[in-house]
């Protein structure tokens, strides 16, 4: 019998300045939680134009092998007629689904096609 030693490690290649932290209530099932997230970005101003969206909650991962080693998720709406927005956080519960219908409120973000999200609503999963 051979015995394998498991050996883990954490490496950092980079750093990732974000920032303020906010945060976003999310009702899913019925339930409301509120979810404490990092922003990738600065956040908007406080009178930022409010930005409501509804659509399909996209979440993807990217890695960077040949670059500066960076990773992320990145989670998106598109709407009805394709239009892509981004959720401004750096991470989300790993219960809400690439696939599920949402809408979501909060304030246009900084960078175009961006939103910095006060609320979630789940209103069906795929």
């Amino acid at each position: 019998m051979k015995r394998l030693a498991l050996v883990s490690a954490v490496v950092f290649c980079a750093s990732v300045a974000l920032a303020d932290p906010v945060d976003v209530r999310i009702t899913h099932g019925g339930k409301t939680v509120t979810y404490h997230a990092q922003t990738k970005q600065s956040k908007a101003a406080s009178n930022a134009p409010a930005e409501s969206l509804d659509g399909t909650l996209e979440v993807l991962h990217s890695d960077d092998f040949a670059g500066k080693g960076k990773s992320g998720w990145h989670h998106f709406v598109r709407d009805a007629k394709g239009k892509r927005t981004e959720l401004n956080v750096d991470a989300l519960p790993s219960d809400l689904k690439g696939g599920s219908k949402v809408h979501v409120q909060g304030k246009q973000g900084v960078q175009p096609d961006t939103v910095d999200p006060d609320a979630i609503t789940v209103l069906s999963e795929p």
